[in-house]
């Protein structure tokens, strides 16, 4: 016999360790709830920051692009007439009426710059007929782009104009620093006189063309013509 007894736990050690491990599993659940939550939350956030950004580099754009086209109104006010009325509509169409004047006046002035050109080449062919009384023919040069020059032949008095140009051809087979691009004849008649005029646009080539020296051979050739 003996005065201690086995110790027996009760039945309700087993139910409080259940309790005790179910609550951690709760806790468990619960951080990774909150955790996925935060995670979520903050990829949300992202996306919208990046809207936000997105939308507020539009706005600005948007203000730039307004701005602009106010100064480029404020300017074109500036240029046209003070009595136009200021706003969009009536700034857009007098700008419009505006340059189609412009081009207008333009296409006039064209007109006359071309009509003063060939009343400028009549008087100077005019003058260079009339010194030419004693050798009768000129020949001139006058270049026109680079690389590019129009070889001028003017013949005073009666002349067989096609003997002229196969002369002029010929002369150039041999002349291998240029090229023909365009030939052009005519007889016109000045003072009761036959004036013939061949114009001869020529494309220089390597480093043998000169302009004098391509002056008086052509000079030359001619003058064994005539």
């Amino acid at each position: 016999m003996t005065a201690f007894t086995r110790f027996r736990s009760p039945n309700n050690y087993a139910s409080i360790g259940a309790t005790r491990s179910c609550s951690q599993n709760m806790l468990k659940r619960s951080i990774t709830f909150f955790k996925n939550l935060y995670t979520i939350n903050r990829q949300e956030g992202t996306q919208v920051n990046r809207a936000m950004s997105t939308q507020v580099h539009h706005m600005i754009s948007e203000r730039r692009r307004r701005e602009k086209l106010n100064e480029n109104f404020q300017h074109l006010r500036s240029l046209l007439p003070p009595e136009t009325k200021k706003d969009k509509a009536s700034v857009l169409a007098s700008t419009t009426e505006y340059l189609s004047s412009l081009k207008d006046q333009m296409e006039k002035l064209y007109k006359r710059n071309e009509i003063l050109e060939a009343q400028l080449l009549i008087k100077k062919e005019n003058s260079q007929f009339q010194q030419n009384e004693s050798g009768r023919i000129d020949v001139y040069i006058t270049n026109i782009e680079e690389k590019i020059v129009d070889l001028q032949v003017i013949a005073k008095g009666k002349y067989n104009t096609l003997d002229l140009v196969i002369c002029l051809m010929e002369f150039l087979k041999v002349a291998s620093y240029v090229n023909l691009m365009a030939i052009d004849a005519n007889t016109t008649m000045v003072h009761s006189c036959p004036l013939t005029r061949i114009t001869l646009r020529l494309r220089t080539q390597g480093d043998e063309w000169d302009e004098s020296t391509f002056l008086e051979a052509t000079k030359k050739v001619i003058g064994d013509v005539t």
